[in-house]
């Protein structure tokens, strides 16, 4: 997961996330600096999500 984010903070994209317990979140990926969590930014705030969570990443 980690690789394709590296690919949407480069377009600074806005994403779609599908996470393990079935929530969506949608939002600008920005550069969170950790290893372990992305960070999104969307209109709820910013949420830093762990990327042993992330099912899926779509590109929007």
């Amino acid at each position: 997961m980690k690789e394709q984010n590296d690919v949407t903070l480069k377009y600074n994209s806005l994403v779609c996330l599908r996470l393990s317990n079935g929530e969506v979140i949608k939002g600008h990926v920005e550069d969170s600096g950790d290893d372990n969590r992305i960070k999104i930014r969307n209109k709820e705030g910013v949420q830093w999500i762990p990327y042993e969570e992330i099912t899926s990443i779509i590109s929007i």
